[in-house]
């Protein structure tokens, strides 16, 4: 099975196709012959194949497609297949360039962080989409050539990646692997791709950015099972009359079940989650927002804008993309973004040194045309991607999952206890004895704890519900 030029990996054959084509008119044509196709190594100038007339095809008008041997596929490189064709009757030919990189496979579990979840000790992975300045559409570059990685602050060459250990996921999109060799510390990095648009084209250069922390992304202080235990059901048994015990991976599950519980009555998010705005298939994400709508009156007033989900743990990009097309305007400077993370407000406040980006006007208004009467309202232009979630959880949501968790856990026991039952009956031989246990400790135990957790978790939820996610106000 053959794969074409845009997908083109190690061990497989290629099927390298060309049109002809009027350089004034740019119509199709047929030359008076095709002769052969050789296929190049770039680097070293090797002729890897020589592809004869008899082997080409043609398509339609002016297309022609060859598929090449496997036999030397066996490493990633550039090609050039260069296409000898005659323009008229007689021995005179002249060629036609055209090229092909070959990818190594696609890694599998390769990285096991992207840039929106990157930390120090671990291989990343770095994408890119490649999409048409106009239509925002995506597309693939005749080739990508490398990619460096940088120190954002010194500038100093971190790594550079050749074409032939770049993949090629999708349509427009690109990724790498990073080496952890030099990921050792917290930094901001720079990935710049270089690559060819066209045939002729100079070699192009986009930049994307990478923040690495040095922490990993979960709450420190997740409550765990021998918390719940030691701490909220302290003193209670949890084996039934038989001597079964409730298992740990029972009350695991009751833990999660909690978290989203404590989440949903504070409408917050405790566990930390990506957030991107309209995502494309391939990206990796908790979340998915719809864009936010772009308001002059907020720009005006310093980028004041209310992100959906709180906290915010931090803030990964801004961009203002064309609602119809999703054509990129401008992406925000990472260091103009202002945070208040309990409630996820964030401010767009310029610093010096990143003026020269963008046009600034008299009161905090930049980007003129958007903000000083041009568009007053674009829907959907905002997209923001962002991380919710706390590094480390505070004391008292803490408290309300250890507390949602035991009551959950005593329902259970409550049941599977006899001694928690208040009536009882027993009967055999004709004999029916049926007593009350009203006063059983367990039982009264089990009712004591869990009203008393009920009664915190109502005061809580109502003061906690105003304190994390605020009082939302509209005014008329």
């Amino acid at each position: 099975m053959s794969v074409s030029r845009f997908t083109a990996y190690i061990g497989q054959q290629i099927e390298l196709g060309i049109k002809f084509k009027y350089d004034q008119t740019g119509e199709d044509f047929d030359p008076a012959s095709v002769n052969r196709v050789e296929v190049i190594d770039e680097i070293s100038g090797e002729i890897l194949e020589v592809i004869q007339a008899s082997s080409i095809t043609r398509i339609a008008l002016g297309h022609y497609t060859v598929t090449t041997n496997a036999s030397w596929n066996t490493r990633s490189r550039k090609i050039i297949d260069r296409w000898y064709h005659s323009l008229d009757p007689g021995p005179a030919e002249v060629y036609m360039d055209s090229a092909c990189v070959i990818y190594a496979p696609p890694a599998t579990n390769a990285a096991s962080v992207t840039r929106f979840t990157a930390y120090i000790n671990q291989k990343i992975e770095l994408g890119i989409k490649f999409r048409w300045d106009r239509s925002g559409e995506l597309f693939d570059p005749l080739s990508v050539d490398k990619v460096e990685v940088i120190d954002a602050l010194s500038g100093g060459l971190l790594e550079t990646i050749q074409s032939y250990d770049i993949s090629h996921k999708s349509l427009g999109y690109f990724t790498i692997t990073t080496s952890s060799a030099w990921n050792t510390r917290a930094r901001s990095v720079i990935d710049r791709w270089y690559y060819t648009r066209l045939a002729g084209d100079a070699i192009s250069v986009s930049e994307e950015s990478c923040n690495i922390f040095a922490a990993a992304p979960a709450a420190t202080n997740m409550i765990t099972v021998s918390d719940v235990k030691n701490i909220f059901l302290k003193g209670i048994n949890l084996e039934d009359e038989n001597g079964e015990a409730l298992d740990d991976t029972s009350i695991q599950k009751l833990i999660d079940a909690a978290v989203t519980t404590v989440e949903r009555e504070l409408r917050i998010d405790i566990k930390p989650r990506v957030v991107i705005s309209n995502p494309d298939p391939d990206e990796v994400y908790d979340v998915a927002e719809s864009p936010y709508d772009y308001i002059q009156g907020d720009f005006i007033n310093w980028g004041s804008l209310q992100l959906y989900r709180q906290p915010t743990r931090r803030i990964n990009k801004i961009e203002l993309r064309w609602p119809a097309t999703n054509a990129l305007v401008w992406q925000i400077p990472e260091s103009w973004v202002r945070l208040k993370a309990r409630h996820s407000q964030v401010n767009i406040i310029p610093v010096a040194g990143a003026l020269s980006q963008i046009m600034l006007g008299a009161g905090g208004i930049y980007l003129p045309m958007l903000s000083a009467g041009y568009l007053g309202y674009t829907p959907s232009m905002i997209h923001v991607d962002y991380e919710t979630g706390f590094d480390v959880i505070p004391n008292d949501i803490w408290s309300a999952i250890g507390k949602v968790t035991a009551i959950e856990v005593l329902t259970i026991m409550s049941d599977a206890i006899t001694q928690g039952v208040s009536n009882s009956s027993i009967s055999a031989d004709g004999l029916n004895l049926s007593y009350s246990r009203t006063n059983s400790p367990t039982a009264l135990l089990f009712q004591g704890r869990i009203e008393s957790y009920s009664k915190w978790l109502e005061n809580f939820y109502l003061d906690g519900y105003r304190f994390y996610s605020g009082i939302n106000m509209l005014i008329v």
